[in-house]
């Protein structure tokens, strides 16, 4: 085949791209397996970095291509390697929802509380998108659930922050600390009725989280405009 003549005729394995890809990434983001493992099988390294510093086992993780991770991870593929903006290639997968792909990656030792540059985890990433299976993989593992960020903000703030209901009931039937406060004193409970996300305050409410003065006066003005769906109860709370 062509790949093998050039590499006969002395072609550079690890030649690179204007943004710094060799051939074994641009194989995998064109979903050419045939030819991965035979650039693998020459010599291309599996933990090379382009120039965002993105390894071919990020890319082929990004993809959900299961059968290339595999190929990579027999050729010492990095589960825990970092690009740029110090994001792994779990933390992508959690970003996209990809619960295949997060599962092999904690089964090859992927750690799940690797923080990026700005102190989110997998766990944030996941609970911040709404991605519930995700989300239960990561708890499943030795998973940080009260791990904050570089504001102060934990997965279950996050999620709560964007009314992703199913994660905070999730995340505070495992032990999640609904009363950690953030770098600006906002609380789980706090950004969720600031956002108006009616259920979720419902839930917190319900469950038990502290309802200090500056939650009350963020639920009081959401009921003065209630979303629809949000019971009498609530306002009977406070």
């Amino acid at each position: 085949e062509l790949v093998t003549m050039l590499l006969n005729s002395g072609a550079r394995i690890e030649a690179r791209t204007s943004d710094g890809k060799t051939a074994l990434m641009v194989a995998l983001t064109a979903g050419r397996p045939m030819i991965v493992s035979r650039l693998l099988d020459r010599g291309a390294d599996a933990n090379a970095k382009d120039d965002a510093g993105r390894t071919p086992l990020m890319i082929a993780a990004f993809d959900a291509h299961l059968g290339m991770m595999n190929l990579l991870f027999k050729h010492g593929a990095d589960a825990n390697a970092v690009d740029k903006a110090g994001r792994t290639a779990l933390a992508k997968a959690a970003h996209k929802g990809l619960r295949e792909v997060v599962e092999i990656l904690l089964e090859k030792e992927a750690d799940p509380n690797i923080a990026d540059n700005a102190g989110w985890t997998a766990l944030m990433v996941a609970s911040d998108r709404g991605h519930l299976v995700v989300v239960k993989s990561l708890l499943d593992r030795n998973v940080e659930i009260n791990r904050q960020d570089k504001a102060g903000r934990t997965a279950l703030m996050w999620a709560a922050r964007v009314g992703r209901t199913s994660v905070v009931n999730l995340l505070v039937d495992r032990g999640a600390d609904f009363d950690i406060e953030d770098n600006a004193g906002m609380t789980a409970l706090i950004w969720a009725s600031q956002e108006s996300h009616g259920e979720a305050v419902e839930l917190l409410v319900h469950r038990g989280a502290t309802i200090t003065p500056e939650a009350e006066k963020t639920i009081t003005t959401m009921l003065e405009a209630p979303e629809e769906g949000i019971t009498d109860t609530l306002e009977l709370t406070l």
